[in-house]
């Protein structure tokens, strides 16, 4: 059977955090509704929960919006 947990943390308005855990597995998103600083984010996620591997997608949205 699978496991599957969902933790969100709604920081402030504009952004928030998900995180989906499956049996050793961890899948983080982390959304804005403003621009921020996605590296320092990378890396502090890959400071906190320190994985073996990883993947990372960056997605820009809104591209039409001020």
């Amino acid at each position: 059977m699978q496991y599957w947990k969902i933790l969100s943390l709604p920081i402030t308005s504009p952004y928030f955090i998900k995180i989906f855990f499956k049996i050793r597995n961890c899948f983080i998103d982390i959304f804005s509704c403003k621009p921020f600083d996605y590296e320092k984010s990378i890396s502090l996620t890959k400071e906190i929960f320190q994985p073996k591997d990883c993947e990372i997608n960056v997605v820009s949205r809104g591209k039409d919006f001020p």
